[in-house]
């Protein structure tokens, strides 16, 4: 049975043009990075990267990093290579991508069982400078997809967000950052409330980690 959701494979297919996906990787590497982090990867994951070891998605407005790399951002370093450079980089969180202008996206994954929530640092460099933009892997696949392919030329772009299931009335024809939050809304119905932004959240490790034990 799959553990990613069907909906986002269908609309990367149907708007292929905007993405360019690395090739697959091998449970192997898999469970290689697995030890390089020091915790398990969710099923989901496993399962995207046995289908594409990360990649551009969405025009760039979606970086994966790949497994493990010779450079700097991978999932194996990518968190270690942050805090480096100064980024305030929970112990809990694996950073496994940016939003395609820098800002990185990570899972929140600690010691102990909690919710997989995907968390967005901002470029603040002061503990208050995370959101949470997905109750899961998959949910933050959905929202940060129907999001993006808003911007295109809808057109274009209707058969993907058709393949997603996005509602009518979150179609804005010029989506804003209230746009956007109404869509992790609609895509993470369990964190509803939970600030999205992290230049207007402000969220501290703290805060995350009552957010990901709640519900």
């Amino acid at each position: 049975m799959s553990e990613l959701d069907e909906r986002i494979w269908r609309a990367w297919t149907a708007t292929a043009w905007l993405h360019e996906p690395r090739p697959p990787a091998s449970p192997a590497e898999l469970d290689s990075v697995e030890q390089s982090i020091g915790r398990p990867l969710p099923d989901t994951f496993r399962e995207l990267y046995q289908r594409h070891d990360g990649g551009s998605w969405l025009g760039g407005n979606c970086v994966l990093y790949p497994l493990q790399a010779d450079g700097e951002l991978s999932i194996a370093q990518a968190s270690a290579t942050h805090r480096g450079w100064g980024w305030p980089v929970p112990d809990e969180l694996v950073l496994f991508g940016n939003d395609g202008n820098g800002d990185p996206v990570g899972l929140w994954s600690p010691a102990t069982a909690t919710r997989p929530i995907i968390v967005k640092i901002g470029a603040i460099f002061e503990p208050g400078c995370m959101g949470v933009i997905g109750e899961d892997l998959n949910a933050f696949l959905r929202a940060w997809t129907a999001y993006h392919l808003l911007l295109p030329d809808r057109e274009t772009t209707t058969a993907g967000l058709d393949a997603l299931q996005l509602p009518d009335h979150l179609r804005f024809d010029d989506p804003d950052d209230e746009t956007f939050a109404d869509i992790v809304e609609w895509a993470s119905p369990r964190t509803t409330g939970s600030p999205s932004d992290p230049y207007e959240a402000r969220l501290t490790a703290d805060d995350v980690r009552r957010i990901a034990l709640a519900g």
